[in-house]
């Protein structure tokens, strides 16, 4: 299984339950968009074919977890198309992008998946375990059901022939009641909004000497950075040196830990290597999640205050 380094770790959890290992999973680099690099994806599969490794799909991944980075899906689908190979779209995050008719355009290519997974708990605003998988070949489905006398029967209704648990909550019921009481049209909103005020953050960040953007929003997810007014100029330069990275990291490991401490205000945080100081230069990242269709602006501009307020107390710049 071939795909981006950006991964989700449930990857890594599904070449592990197929008996293949970690070495199983090859992991490509990606840029600094978050994007899986295309040569080195059509040089991997190269390597795989001269060294007679079976490839059990391409990855692309819809909104990558950590940074919402979108894969070139439709330059992906060519390239499994010329080498008949099963394409997989990771589609948990940024598949309900479809409901708008603004941003579905970054969704190109996923029509051409031979399957699909979304993941109603994120941007569809539904329960945690709504998970859904899509084939292009329903029937595909078919080679991993299994049957018993006493429920699964082969003519029986149940979900849990197809599934690694035998049984299922009635969590569709959910999803149904979700699609009906919002809609499309209501899911479009939601998913506007969201995309819109996540790029008022990112416009926010970057007209402020305080901090740094890492990475242009695709959807609704942010990666920044607070940066210490001593090294203001070097960070708008881009010319910071591995030993002043590694001091912003540790300060914003700090930053974020104490203003969950202080529970006003709440940013998680991730290391990103995909950024223009590269990857032998990893980034301890601020991450914004605009999930809440209730976030205003002004909740938007107290969070970063909040923040300029307890680093200036914590590192007691002047």
């Amino acid at each position: 299984m071939i795909g981006s380094e950006l991964m989700h770790y449930s990857f890594e959890k599904a070449v592990d339950l197929l008996g293949l290992g970690a070495q199983g999973l090859i992991k490509i680099p990606a840029n600094t968009r978050n994007q899986v690099d295309l040569r080195a994806l059509q040089a991997a599969i190269e390597q795989c074919r001269d060294r007679r490794l079976h490839i059990l799909a391409l990855v692309g991944i819809a909104g990558t977890t950590d940074a919402g980075g979108m894969d070139d899906l439709d330059a992906i689908a060519q390239i499994a198309r010329s080498a008949n190979i099963h394409f997989h779209v990771d589609a948990a995050w940024g598949g309900p992008l479809l409901f708008s008719q603004r941003h579905r355009h970054q969704l190109q290519g996923i029509e051409q998946a031979n399957s699909v997974t979304l993941d109603g708990h994120k941007q569809m605003y539904l329960p945690m375990g709504i998970g859904m998988l899509f084939l292009r070949d329903p029937q595909e489905a078919v080679a991993i059901a299994k049957q018993a006398p006493y429920t699964v029967r082969q003519d029986s209704i149940d979900l849990g022939k197809r599934a690694l648990e035998g049984s299922r909550p009635a969590m569709s019921l959910l999803l149904h009641a979700g699609l009906h009481l919002l809609g499309i049209q209501g899911y479009e909103v939601l998913i506007d909004e969201g995309i819109r005020k996540t790029h008022y953050l990112a416009s926010q960040i970057a007209r402020s000497p305080d901090f740094e953007l890492l990475a242009e929003p695709d959807m609704n997810i942010l990666l920044y950075r607070y940066i210490p007014p001593t090294l203001a100029a070097a960070a708008a330069a881009g010319q910071l040196t591995p030993v002043e990275n590694h001091w912003i990291n540790t300060c914003n490991q700090q930053l974020q830990k104490a203003q969950r401490q202080a529970g006003r205000t709440f940013i998680s945080r991730t290391t990103t290597r995909t950024t223009r100081y590269g990857q032998a230069s990893p980034l301890v990242a601020l991450r914004a999640v605009i999930a809440n269709p209730l976030t205003t602006e002004a909740d938007i501009d107290a969070v970063l205050n909040d923040q300029i307020a307890i680093a200036t107390e914590l590192f007691k710049v002047p």
